[in-house]
């Protein structure tokens, strides 16, 4: 018998997201960054779609979806609308384009290093001829701010002398920030020195005993300085007080700059989570396009498309909506459970499970994945990770779980509490720790000793 290819029917059940479905989730898993630009592209995109101003009282959002008949919601959500707005003044119209002006003119990305020297460079008083050498030797900083190329090599490569390149260079390094344009380390520091105005100690130690400082050698230093070793100690906090990559706050990514979705506030003796808002425009339907939809005569084209984009613009809004209220639902259950951190600090802090505050707020388990990911809180002990919250600690022998932050509380108390004459290794503090019930390998002590830019013991001692 011959193989054949039939049309065979089948009949199964499917789980099937629609695509309002998919923008509320897309929208909940969002950090605030992300969703102000998202927005920002509907209201480009969406010629309905209009920015509120910041006094108008917020229209209600409708509580249907656009999904059903357009002559159940949208007429019906159009006239809520107009019944809600409040007409614009002249001060609003001008708060309303000053706000605009301000996020338009926003640069969408950071200043690199390079950018920001160069700007610099240009306001001082350099020929075309220094100008140019000034521009290459920009380029050939590396991103922490140093010069590793051969200034001969810069200098030889434009076809200008030594001298001119050296004093090119001098002017880079008087630009901010301080100690950029150094060739090696110990240029770097003493740029910074000099910057500050330091001329006592801590630069003669720099420029004439670096190799005694790198290796620690404190008492051979105080004895060729002639001078006390708490002089020399002092002279070293000054010196590590100084930036050895004055670069590396340059170059990063609008994203990397920590936003917190909510705020934690203890008012009158009880804690209260406040969204912020403020960071996303607010929207409203254009009023000439609802118009317009009522206008029996327009071409029925026309009244299809403008259908299309209010609901659009509709499920936008209230998809945003949707994510306001769950967020501030999934960090109040956070502040219930974990009220003890919130009161006592770090130490206090309990590892909670997705499973539990989602029972909690009554949400699916994948909600409340979705809606911590990529989110920041402001707790009075600092902005944190919300996913931190969750799972992020080491299970000990007796089943318990112990949080990475109260092992890192923990780990802080006992070098504060250290002698600095014989500071504790990763191996002493293991056992310390081991011995407050805390049992994790040597690695992971030193990891989140690193974590808290805490020194090793070698570093941390103090020498009489």
């Amino acid at each position: 018998m011959e193989p054949r290819i039939e049309p065979i029917q089948k009949q199964e059940q499917r789980l099937a997201l629609t695509p309002q479905v998919r923008l509320s989730l897309h929208i909940l898993q969002l950090s605030l960054p992300e969703l102000r630009q998202f927005v920002e592209h509907q209201l480009e995109e969406n010629p309905v779609l209009q920015e509120a101003p910041a006094l108008s009282s917020e229209p209600a959002l409708p509580s249907a979806g656009p999904d059903e008949a357009f002559g159940r919601v949208g007429v019906a959500a159009i006239e809520q609308l107009e019944q809600d707005e409040e007409p614009k003044t002249f001060e609003e119209q001008e708060e309303a384009q000053e706000k605009r002006s301000f996020r338009e003119h926003l640069p969408t990305q950071p200043l690199t290093l390079s950018e920001h020297l160069l700007r610099q460079l240009h306001y001082l008083a350099l020929s075309s001829a220094e100008a140019a050498l000034g521009e290459h030797i920009i380029d050939n900083l590396d991103e922490h701010g140093y010069l590793e190329v051969p200034l001969e090599e810069l200098a030889k490569a434009v076809g200008a002398p030594l001298a001119d390149a050296e004093r090119v260079l001098r002017f880079i390094q008087e630009l901010d920030p301080p100690g950029v344009g150094a060739r090696d380390l110990r240029e770097c520091l003493l740029i910074q020195l000099q910057v500050r105005g330091k001329n006592g100690l801590a630069l003669r130690v720099v420029q004439d005993h670096f190799e005694l400082l790198k290796k620690r050698k404190l008492k051979a230093i105080a004895r060729q300085c002639a001078a006390s070793i708490e002089r020399v100690q002092e002279a070293l906090r000054e010196i590590t007080a100084l930036d050895p990559k004055p670069g590396r706050a340059y170059g990063g990514t609008l994203a990397s700059v920590l936003i917190p979705d909510a705020i934690i506030n203890r008012m009158d003796g009880a804690y209260e989570v406040e969204l912020r808002r403020e960071e996303l425009p607010r929207l409203r339907i254009s009023r000439y396009y609802r118009n317009l939809l009522k206008d029996t005569t327009a071409p029925d084209e026309v009244r299809q498309y403008l259908t299309e984009k209010i609901n659009g613009a509709l499920w936008l809004m209230k998809a945003i909506g949707q994510r306001h209220l769950t967020l501030k639902e999934i960090v109040r259950c956070i502040v219930c459970l974990e009220e003890e951190f919130l009161d006592k600090g770090p130490a206090c802090l309990k590892p909670l499970t997705l499973e539990q505050v989602a029972q909690l707020v009554g949400r699916h388990k994948s909600t409340v994945c979705r809606a911590v990911a990529n989110k920041y809180v402001q707790t009075p002990y600092g902005m944190m990770r919300l996913e931190a919250f969750f799972g992020g600690g080491l299970r000990q022998e007796s089943g318990k779980v112990i949080a990475e932050q109260q092992i890192k509380a923990e780990l802080q108390a006992l070098i504060e509490a250290e002698n600095p004459l014989t500071p504790l290794n990763d191996q002493e503090l293991t056992e310390a720790l081991k011995a407050r019930g805390i049992t994790i390998a040597r690695r992971t002590v030193a990891k989140y000793r690193e974590e808290l830019k805490i020194l090793p013991s070698h570093l941390r001692k103090t020498i009489r």
